[in-house]
């Protein structure tokens, strides 16, 4: 809500490659940093990484609106079309990615444990 705007005016004075970088540099760093949270992590220091992310999602998400910003009026509608199933089809694909790996992490923690317990 806040990082967009301001990557729009930030777009404007140094162009969408560079207000992109910056906000997937960003988002990396925030990913970086929740990769160390652990179940005795403060709820204010995890709630400060997500908004950290927010951040540099917001100032990614920028060269998206510009880009059909800048079309003619009659592709406008298309493009627009396009962008938004590809994010649903990325988000669909991490989704199952996810699910896939936290399963197999499961069946794997069930197996030890059993292993573990005949000991």
């Amino acid at each position: 809500m806040v990082a967009m705007p301001l990557g729009t005016k930030l777009f404007d004075q140094v162009g969408a490659v560079s207000v992109t970088l910056i906000g997937l540099l960003v988002m990396a760093a925030s990913l970086l940093l929740l990769s160390f949270i652990t179940t005795t992590t403060p709820k204010a220091v995890i709630i400060t990484f997500l908004v950290i992310n927010g951040v540099g999602f917001g100032f990614s998400s920028v060269s998206l609106v510009v880009l059909v910003k800048h079309l003619p009026k009659n592709k406008s509608g298309i493009v627009s079309g396009i962008v938004n199933a590809a994010r649903q089809i990325g988000t669909c694909l991490g989704i199952a990615i996810l699910v896939m790996v936290f399963d197999n992490n499961v069946n794997t923690a069930k197996k030890l444990s059993k292993i573990s317990s005949r000991i």
